[in-house]
C-alpha cells in the first residue's frame, strides 16, 4: 500500500471545487448570495457563451475591505461565521467560505471592490490557477464587481461535460428567478452576450414581483398564503388549478429565505392540491417557511440546495395545511363582475386544457369554476376539507342563498356527453361524467370522515378473473379496500369474489373494470402506502367507474338533479382528477363571434 500524503493545497482547492462549483450556474449562486449577504439593493448578472467563457456579477452592496481582498480568496475564510455556535443559526446565504478559493483554482478570477465602511479607494485583485497575479488601486462604485473567465480552464476534463450555451443559460436564469421571488426588494438583471434575459426592479410586493416575471396572465391568478403556527410561518401564493404544468419547474420552495429542494416539502404542495389537479400535473406554488435557524440545518450540502428539518413531519403538515387553507376559501370562484381568464391560444397544450375545449369554441374560451367568491356559508364549509369536523354533520344540509350551479337554466344535452346551460350573460358547458364523478367522489368521502363507507353484502357473490400479474397486484390490496366497502377476496388462482360493494354505488359498479384500473394506477406508481393516498385513490377510482359516461343520454331532471348536487358538495369545479367540471362562453364572446360588437 502506497504511503498516507498530505495533499498539496493546489490539488485540495480543485478537490473542493469539485463539491461547490459544477456548473455555471454555480459560480453565479455563490456570488449572488454573497452579493445579497452584503446587503445589494442591486445585483446584474453579464455572462458570455452560457456561462462557460465569462461571468460577471455586480452588487451595490457594503464592499470588501482592501486588507481584506487577499484573505477573501483563501479556503475556509468567511465573515459571516466564528464559533461552533454559529454552524447551529446560520441566518446568511453564504457562509462555508469555499467559493472564492474553488473559482481561483479553476478560473481567472478578478475582485474589484470599494468599502462602504472605510471609504476607502477601490481595489482589484486578479488570480490565476490559484496565485495572485495583480493586486492595487482602482476606480469603482461603492460595492463589488466579481469577474470569473474561462471557467475549468485548469480542468479541462470538467469542461467536456458541460451542456449548451442554452442549457446552461437555463440552470442560470431559473436561479436568478428563484432569487427575485424571495427578494422582491433587490433589483436583478441578468444578460447573455450582449441580450437582456431579466430585468426587474426593487419593490416592496412579491406580487408584482411575479407579475414582472410570469406576466400577468400568471399573477392574476395566484392566491396569498399566510399560516402561523408558533415561531413558524408559512407564506407566498397558490396558484390557480387550471396553471397547473407538467413539470414541477414552477414549485417555488424557500427556507427562510434560501431556495432550496425537499422531497418532503415537495410532497406537501403536491398534497394540498390532490383531487384538484390531474395525473402528472403540477401546481405554480411559492412557499417560503420561516422558522428559527436552530430548526433546520442548511449545512447538509456543499452548494446548500438541500435541507434537514428537526421534524420534516410537522413541516409537511404544516406547508399543506396552510395551502389546503388558501384553497379550500376558493378564491377562484370569482363574481359574475369578475374578470374572465382567457388562456392564449400559445400555451393551451402545456396547461393540458385544449382538449377539453369544444370543438366549436375558438382557440380563446374563457374558462371560469363559479360565482360565488363571497359566499361566508360557502367558504365555511370548504374549510371542513381541511379542519377536524368536531361533529359530523351531512354536506346536503348546507345551504346557499346564491350559488352558480342553481343559476343555471338547463338547454339540454350536446353528444350526449355536455349539459348545455344558460347563465347570467353567459353559456356555461357542463362535462356530465367529470360533475358526477366530483360529487360521487364527494359523497364517498363524507361517508368515509363520518366512520366509514356504508356497504351492502350481495345474497349471490359475483367472480370474476384476473391475468396472473394483475392478480397479484391485487393480492397486495385486498385488506386496504375492505374500509371502502369493497369486500372481494381471493378465491383461488387468478380468481375472486366480490361478497359486497358500497351502498351508494350499488348497481352502478364494474367491479373488474375498476379493479383493473386501480391495478394499472398501482402498478403505474408503485405500492400505494400513504394512508391518504390509498383513501382519495380508491374513492376517486370507484366514483369514476360509478359515474355516468360520455353519451349517456340524460333527462332533463337528472341534468337539473346533477346540478342540485353540483352546489352542495366541496370543490366541484373539478373532477377528482383535477378536469374541470364547466367551461364558460359569456356572451360578450359570442357577440364577437356574429360580428355583433367589433
Amino acid at each position: 500500500m502506497p504511503d498516507i500524503a498530505q495533499l498539496p493545497d493546489v490539488l485540495v482547492n480543485r478537490i473542493a471545487a469539485g463539491e461547490v462549483i459544477e456548473r455555471p450556474s454555480s459560480v453565479v449562486k455563490e456570488l449572488v448570495e454573497n452579493a445579497l449577504d452584503a446587503g445589494a439593493t442591486e445585483i446584474s448578472v453579464d455572462l458570455s457563451q452560457g456561462g462557460k467563457k465569462s461571468i460577471v456579477v455586480k452588487d451595490n452592496g457594503c464592499g470588501i475591505k482592501p486588507e481584506q481582498l487577499k484573505l477573501s480568496i483563501h479556503r475556509h475564510t468567511t465573515s459571516k461565521i466564528k464559533t461552533l455556535d454559529d454552524l447551529d443559526r446560520i441566518n446568511t446565504m453564504g457562509f462555508r467560505g469555499e467559493a472564492l478559493a474553488s473559482m481561483a483554482s479553476i478560473a481567472k478570477l478578478k475582485i474589484t471592490s470599494r468599502s462602504r465602511e472605510t471609504q476607502s479607494p477601490a481595489h482589484e485583485i486578479e488570480v490565476e490557477g490559484g496565485e495572485i497575479i495583480h493586486f492595487g488601486e482602482t476606480g469603482h462604485d461603492y460595492g463589488t464587481t466579481v469577474s470569473v473567465k474561462y471557467l475549468f480552464h485548469h480542468t479541462p476534463a470538467r469542461l467536456k461535460f458541460l451542456k449548451s450555451n442554452e442549457t446552461e443559460l437555463s440552470h442560470i436564469s431559473d436561479f436568478l428567478t428563484k432569487c427575485a421571488l424571495i427578494n422582491p426588494q433587490v433589483g436583478f438583471k441578468l444578460f447573455h452576450d450582449d441580450k437582456k434575459i431579466i430585468s426587474v426592479r426593487p419593490t416592496a410586493q412579491l406580487k408584482e414581483r411575479v407579475r414582472e416575471l410570469f406576466g400577468a396572465d400568471i399573477s392574476e391568478w395566484i392566491y396569498p398564503i399566510s399560516h402561523q403556527h408558533d415561531s413558524i410561518s408559512v407564506t407566498g401564493f397558490a396558484g390557480h388549478p387550471q396553471l397547473a404544468r407538467s413539470h414541477q419547474r414552477d414549485m417555488y420552495l424557500f427556507v427562510n429565505g434560501r431556495p432550496v429542494r425537499d422531497k418532503v416539502i415537495f410532497h406537501a404542495l403536491i398534497e394540498a392540491y390532490r383531487n384538484l389537479l390531474m395525473h402528472g400535473k403540477y401546481p405554480f406554488v411559492i412557499v417560503n417557511m420561516t422558522m428559527p435557524h436552530e430548526m433546520v440545518d442548511v449545512n447538509v450540502h456543499p452548494a446548500k440546495t438541500e435541507v434537514r428539518f428537526v421534524n420534516g413531519n410537522v413541516m409537511h403538515r404544516l406547508v399543506t395545511d396552510a395551502l389546503r387553507k388558501t384553497l379550500a376559501e376558493s378564491p377562484w370562484f370569482e363574481t359574475t363582475a369578475a374578470p374572465s381568464y382567457s388562456i392564449p391560444p400559445s400555451i393551451d397544450q402545456s396547461r393540458g386544457m385544449a382538449r377539453h375545449a369544444p370543438t366549436v369554441l375558438p382557440s380563446s374560451y374563457t374558462l371560469s369554476t363559479g360565482a360565488f367568491k363571497n359566499d361566508n356559508e360557502l367558504v365555511s364549509s370548504l374549510k371542513q376539507n381541511i379542519e377536524p369536523i368536531q361533529e359530523p354533520e351531512t354536506q346536503r344540509a348546507i345551504q346557499f342563498a346564491h350559488t352558480p350551479f342553481g343559476e343555471l337554466t338547463v338547454i339540454g344535452q350536446l353528444s350526449g356527453t355536455y349539459i348545455l346551460c344558460q347563465g347570467r350573460d353567459k353559456l356555461v358547458l357542463i362535462d356530465q361524467h367529470a360533475a358526477h364523478e366530483r360529487v360521487g367522489f364527494e359523497k364517498l368521502l363524507l361517508e368515509q370522515e363520518k366512520g366509514g363507507i356504508h356497504k351492502q353484502n350481495l345474497l349471490i357473490p359475483e367472480t370474476f378473473d384476473l391475468n396472473p400479474s394483475d392478480a397479484e397486484v391485487l393480492k397486495q390490496y385486498l385488506d386496504d379496500l375492505k374500509p371502502y366497502g369493497l369486500d372481494i377476496d381471493h378465491f383461488g388462482g387468478n380468481t375472486f369474489v366480490v361478497r359486497a360493494y358500497p351502498s351508494l354505488l350499488q348497481g352502478k359498479l364494474n367491479i373488474k373494470n375498476m379493479v383493473l384500473d386501480f391495478v394499472g394506477e398501482a402498478l403505474e406508481r408503485g405500492r400505494i402506502d400513504s394512508l391518504k393516498d390509498k383513501m382519495n385513490h380508491v374513492l376517486a377510482t370507484m366514483a369514476c367507474h360509478a359515474a355516468v359516461r360520455a353519451h349517456d343520454v340524460l333527462g332533463r331532471h337528472e341534468m337539473e338533479a346533477l346540478l342540485k348536487d353540483l352546489d352542495q358538495y366541496h370543490f366541484t369545479s373539478f373532477c377528482p382528477h383535477g378536469r374541470p367540471v364547466m367551461v364558460e362562453v359569456t356572451e360578450y364572446e359570442i357577440q364577437k363571434w356574429f360580428k355583433r360588437i367589433v
